[in-house]
């Protein structure tokens, strides 16, 4: 998409393609919102993205915990010592460990199960997977883009059968209401 484009450096879109190749079942763009929500990636100058850890340990562009890093840690240079910093090394490892963890059966359960993995909250998974899907989308129509912004802002609130909103949505409760706000 422009998105995916525009947003992803050249040289993270090519690692996240390349990667996801290691494993049938992985769609790159699940690589790139790992990125996106981990590190923007890389762009990001918070704790532990290029040295160091953050809070809870996690190091790299990809954010692995040192433990986690060293079970499927993959060195995607050879000629360059392994390291969770390395870009390369961070997002072939984050492949990996997604393919051992469900991507491989290409499936959305297994996908989400794998993300689930990486870390361990369902407010992440929504987050990655609601990147990985602008990644690769062409764009909307301006109908469409109100419809979607607006079913994003939701995200969050809880299901609860019957309903329309605002507090709470069932699945057809939550498109009416986004179809409604953009005039449709």
């Amino acid at each position: 998409s422009v998105l995916a484009l525009n947003d992803i450096p050249p040289a993270y879109l090519a690692l996240y393609m390349a990667a996801a190749q290691t494993c049938p079942g992985l769609p790159w763009a699940v690589l790139a919102g790992i990125g996106k929500v981990e590190s923007d990636h890389g762009k990001s100058n918070a704790l532990g993205i290029h040295s160091g850890s953050n809070r809870a340990g996690a190091e790299g562009p990809m954010q692995f915990e040192p433990t986690t890093f060293a079970q499927y840690a993959v060195n995607a240079d050879p000629g360059v010592p392994l390291s969770p910093y390395n870009t390369a090394d961070a997002i072939y490892t984050a492949g990996v460990m997604l393919c051992a963890n469900g991507a491989v059966s290409g499936t959305e359960s297994g996908i989400r199960q794998a993300i689930f993995a990486y870390d361990h909250s369902q407010a992440y998974v929504i987050s990655v997977l609601a990147w990985a899907a602008r990644y690769t989308v062409a764009a909307p129509s301006a109908l469409a883009a109100t419809a979607i912004a607006f079913a994003v802002r939701q995200l969050g609130k809880p299901y609860q059968w019957g309903a329309t909103g605002p507090d709470a949505y069932d699945c057809s409760g939550l498109v009416y209401a986004a179809y409604t706000s953009a005039g449709i």
